[in-house]
């Protein structure tokens, strides 16, 4: 024995070995040993090609079949096998319930909640039920992209299980897995892309032009002017509704922030603002 594998490594490739997968383990180095500090090892884990292929073969088909029976059930009955998937048997908070029930509905709405009170929880569920109920993607703008990677860990995890892909989109991203996002994006591969202002700002005809983007949150308030103009572009080819949350968004900008963004189109949009500051209703 040489010593074990990191807890993370562990919970990746146990299920798959349980499955039936054969991994393969070599020592590539022997590190240390020099002037009395440790000996360590490099050792490469990889599965074996046949085994690999079986494996994802097996767990698409699980992501699909879960992804079916969802949407095979009414928006109410999702919304309850999403709340218990991301916080087990704990309820929905009044605000948290309502705030789902108008973005259902289309019916635009202010949302004060304290800090840590599950803002966040309100346009996860939803973007799911975008997915899953109705085809549609969502966007999520962080300001920074270490924002950007830490929310695409956690999430990915999430609605991986549920059938659903999400992706990075920011200036760091390759240019060959930039054009694979956006062909994502247009056939339905792809269920939410999680990118920064400044990448919308400049991509922002090529996410309209998928034509499933109905749902877009701004995660930290910008200046009106910079980020509307991007996000009703990014919209523009939703032929039937699109929705815009923000938070935590300062008093002051939510009236414009929201009046620009409904005036932007004639077709249907709704505005949820979600922060934790006292505020004067916009709508």
């Amino acid at each position: 024995r040489v010593g074990y594998l990191k807890r993370f490594i562990a919970a990746a490739i146990a299920p798959r070995i349980d499955r039936g997968a054969a991994y393969r383990a070599v020592v590539e180095n022997i590190t240390g040993g020099v002037d009395g500090r440790p000996i360590g090892v490099n050792v490469l884990v990889s599965i074996e090609t046949g085994a690999a292929c079986a494996d994802e073969l097996e767990q698409a088909n699980a992501r699909a079949a879960e992804r079916a029976r969802l949407a095979a059930m009414s928006s109410k009955d999702v919304t309850d096998e999403l709340r218990r998937l991301l916080i087990g048997e704990h309820e929905l908070l009044p605000a948290q319930a309502r705030a789902l029930e108008n973005l259902e509905a289309g019916v635009s709405s202010l949302c004060v909640m304290a800090t840590g009170r599950g803002k966040s929880l309100i346009f996860h569920v939803h973007a799911a039920r975008c997915a899953l109920l109705h085809n549609k993607a969502s966007v999520f703008v962080y300001p920074l992209r270490a924002l950007v990677s830490d929310q695409a860990y956690h999430l990915g995890r999430v609605f991986d299980s549920l059938g659903m892909t999400t992706r990075v989109l920011t200036g760091e991203t390759p240019l060959e897995d930039r054009a694979s996002v956006f062909e994502g994006l247009a056939s339905g591969a792809v269920d939410i892309v999680l990118t920064t202002p400044e990448f919308l700002a400049i991509h922002s005809s090529k996410f309209a032009s998928s034509g499933r983007v109905g749902f877009v949150v701004v995660d930290e308030a910008w200046p009106p002017r910079a980020i509307v103009a991007p996000i009703s572009t990014c919209l523009a080819c939703s032929t039937s509704w699109a929705t815009l949350a923000c938070l935590p968004s300062p008093r002051r900008l939510l009236p414009r922030l929201a009046r620009r963004f409904v005036a932007c189109s004639t077709s249907p949009r709704t505005v949820l603002c979600l922060t934790p500051r006292c505020a004067r209703t916009c709508m």
